[in-house]
């Protein structure tokens, strides 16, 4: 299977610039332009708006870059299932995670794994939170990294961290906000209050970050007033962001992961400000085998440590 389209498109909308993307891919930049303009005419549809220092994503691009992202994740786990078969390994122990469950760690968990159980093999996936629920009760993962599941869920969770929610504002919106400092020297606080009116772009009803949301604002009091964009995922939702047309509420991991170049400021807000806990989750009624638990407790072993994300104390990137 022949992924060169794929990872082409994310690395030129990793990097804003076929430049950079060509300099990331090892290939000349006349070679990887000319590719996208056949793949744009292939598709009879841009996939970029080509601007003066950097390309923006198009409603098909963003559209492209969401499947793209899906098909590379499908892919490494095609080549890793083959990869265990032929080496004869035993079994494979399946690990969802969320784009917002902020897990660094793979390669060290399965690293340390491996000399304990050498026949058997750790597989990462990401996955949606909404599908976690059914994937653990299929038995298609044995654990998953994201948030706590619904009350009254038959799914067992150990929480690891938290971090705080963000809410994201383009610098081209003429706000006068007045951000606060707050003691711990993390990112600014504001009264999203303020913000209530004004267009979001958030991640749909069913996922997990967005449950958060609605019960965060809920319980403020706070209702927004203006989404009329919602998205598979809060990354999709920042892709918007970038446009400079709506806000979004998202995660500091997330965040970090998706370069925008300085266009945003980005706050915390809630009082307390509202954070988002991350944990690991299996079914309570599940039996472990042996390397099941020594799985569960590299995993709360690494997961645990993870080291806070760097923090704006001015509010911008």
């Amino acid at each position: 299977m022949n992924t060169k389209d794929v990872d082409y498109i994310l690395e030129i909308a990793k990097f804003q610039s076929i430049s950079q993307a060509a300099k990331s891919l090892y290939i000349s930049q006349p070679a990887l332009s000319r590719f996208l303009a056949n793949l744009e005419d292939d598709l009879q549809t841009p996939l970029f708006v080509r601007g003066k220092n950097m390309l923006t994503l198009t409603e098909g691009g963003k559209i492209y870059v969401e499947y793209a992202q899906a098909v590379r994740e499908k892919h490494f786990q095609m080549l890793n299932t083959i990869e265990a078969l032929r080496s004869h390994r035993r079994s494979i122990i399946w690990i969802g995670y969320t784009l917002a469950s902020n897990f660094p760690t793979f390669a060290y968990t399965s690293q340390e794994f491996n000399t304990l159980h050498p026949d058997v093999e750790l597989q990462f996936i990401r996955v949606y939170s909404r599908d976690i629920k059914a994937n653990l009760l299929d038995s298609t993962l044995a654990f998953a990294l994201s948030s706590p599941p619904d009350e009254g869920d038959p799914i067992a969770y150990h929480n690891c961290f938290s971090s705080p929610l963000l809410v994201v504002i383009p610098k081209s919106f003429p706000l006068s906000l007045s951000p606060v400092m707050l003691e711990d020297g993390g990112y600014p606080w504001v009264d999203i209050r303020a913000l209530a009116d004004l267009p979001f772009a958030l991640a749909d009803k069913t996922s997990g970050i967005r449950k958060l949301i609605d019960k965060s604002l809920a319980d403020m009091g706070v209702t927004l007033r203006n989404v009329p964009i919602t998205t598979d995922n809060s990354l999709s939702a920042l892709f918007y962001t970038e446009q400079g047309k709506h806000l979004c509420i998202t995660t500091e991991n997330i965040i970090n992961n998706f370069q925008m170049r300085g266009k945003y400021h980005v706050y915390r807000f809630g009082t307390p400000p509202v954070t988002r806990k991350s944990g690991i989750l299996h079914l309570k009624a599940k039996d472990f085998t042996a390397p099941e638990k020594a799985c569960f407790e590299l995993l709360k072993k690494y997961y645990s440590s993870t080291p806070s994300l760097k923090k704006s104390g001015a509010g911008g990137r």
